[in-house]
């Protein structure tokens, strides 16, 4: 049963407006933390902003599994987005098909991998282009999602230079965004690493250096609104959001990523587009 969490939607509401409010929409910046497999969750938020709004801020950073939402979001108010609302009412089990997890075998190849410390059963990066292929046009996913989104920064972890790099790196700046995707969302260990102009990329939030990571987004000035799953607070012109109701958000991004590599069902991954892809803001006064 899928439901809609009317006092969740109305604090995301209440937060999006007061850093909206805070000044010039131009002077501020949004952060995308990743939110692991549930990336949908990031809807709700994109959707309070507004498609825009979204143009119009200074800076927008995005993290790992987030790159999804963003790109998906923005494709929809396009006309890029390919499938309908209903065609994605179970894409849970659409979104493990296409990554070509086989049930519980998968799981128990990753599993390994930790145990080993090693990359042996590592997924290609290819399966996670083969989600966005499906999800937009070929338009959205060939196009170079500098000169897309101009406002917008990607971040990696470069294993070969051991460093955190973004999409406004020279040599990152032509990256399109199937290729986007490989690199951001390549969780080590689960995924091989993504290979581009001598680079080896991945998931940065999995990163050594993630502490690094969030001192460099931390930095970014205010006002600043920063979607992550972990924190919740407000401090000057800073605005920490965490848009699940989950008590822990770090058991929750366990509990999806072993439901994921497992095959298992997810229904909250289904709610979170139902009820904030496809949502009007005006619905039910929300």
């Amino acid at each position: 049963m899928l439901t809609f969490d009317r006092n969740l939607e109305m604090h995301v509401s209440r937060v999006v407006e007061a850093f909206i409010g805070a000044g010039p929409i131009e002077n501020s910046t949004l952060t995308l933390d990743g939110m692991g497999v549930n990336s949908a969750l990031q809807y709700k938020v994109l959707r309070r902003i507004g498609y825009e709004n979204l143009l119009k801020l200074k800076s927008i950073n995005i993290v790992s599994g987030s790159t999804y939402a963003f790109i998906c979001f923005m494709a929809h108010h396009t006309g890029n987005l390919i499938p309908s609302a209903r065609e994605l009412e179970n894409w849970d089990t659409t979104h493990i098909r296409l990554s070509k997890i086989v049930p519980l075998w998968t799981g128990l190849k990753i599993g390994t991998n930790f145990i080993t410390k090693t990359e042996k059963h590592s997924m290609p990066t290819e399966n996670l282009s083969e989600v966005l292929k499906f999800l937009v046009t070929a338009e959205e996913y060939q196009a170079e999602f500098s000169r897309r989104y101009p406002n917008a920064t990607l971040w990696f972890y470069d294993s070969v230079g051991k460093k955190i790099v973004n999409s406004k790196d020279d040599r990152l700046s032509t990256i399109k965004s199937f290729e986007a995707i490989q690199a951001a969302t390549s969780v080590p260990g689960i995924f091989k690493k993504f290979h581009f102009n001598e680079m080896k990329l991945s998931d940065p939030v999995y990163s050594p250096q993630r502490s690094n990571l969030y001192r460099i987004l931390k930095s970014v000035g205010t006002p600043h609104l920063i979607s992550n799953p972990l924190r919740e607070n407000q401090s000057n012109q800073t605005w920490y959001l965490r848009p699940h109701s989950h008590k822990n958000g770090k058991r929750l991004l366990t509990r999806d990523f072993i439901r994921y590599l497992m095959g298992f069902r997810n229904h909250e991954i289904n709610a979170a587009i139902k009820y904030g892809l496809f949502r009007s803001n005006e619905v039910g006064g929300i």
